[in-house]
């Protein structure tokens, strides 16, 4: 007996001695994002051939409609204005900002917004639609007199969201 076990101690340690082990990596890889979001305009703001007089009457306006894309449809947007070349000092469209068209006399307001009305510009505004109807208005500079020429400038539209 003590044979068989000394024997069976002796195959249990040679076995043990001769056991091989082989380590494989696995990567694990992600990337965590916040929900994205963009914006699709499919044109630009274009007044076209206008008169001082059409300006002074305040009748010259134009639409454009943009696309909220997002990922997640619950994500809390905001949408602001930022003019490029800034604000009118001194004087208001229905107690909102107008900005700076680039022409002397000049300046351009925002009258509609899907359910808004006048808006200021470099203020957010909470919006979920998915189309929005963004409306441009026209408006005469009353410090300033009207000037000839083109009018140039843009604005960002700036999306924020969570």
């Amino acid at each position: 007996m003590p044979f068989i076990m000394c024997f069976f101690v002796v195959v249990l340690f040679v076995h043990s001695v001769n056991a091989r082990a082989t380590d494989t990596v696995v990567n694990i890889n992600g990337a965590i994002t916040e929900a994205t979001c963009s914006i699709s305009i499919s044109s630009e703001v274009n007044f076209g051939p206008i008169t001082t007089h059409d300006i002074v009457a305040g009748n010259i306006e134009k639409s454009i409609n943009f696309t909220r894309n997002c990922d997640l449809t619950e994500a809390n947007t905001q949408m602001r204005f930022v003019p490029t070349l800034g604000i009118v000092s001194g004087q208001t469209h229905y107690g909102k900002s107008i900005m700076k068209s680039g022409l002397n006399g000049i300046g351009i307001g925002i009258v509609k917004m899907g359910l808004y009305g006048v808006l200021n510009f470099n203020q957010d505004y909470p919006y979920g639609e998915k189309v929005i109807d963004l409306r441009f208005k026209l408006l005469p500079i009353q410090a300033e007199e009207i000037a000839a020429g083109k009018i140039n400038t843009s604005i960002i539209l700036r999306l924020t969201y969570d």
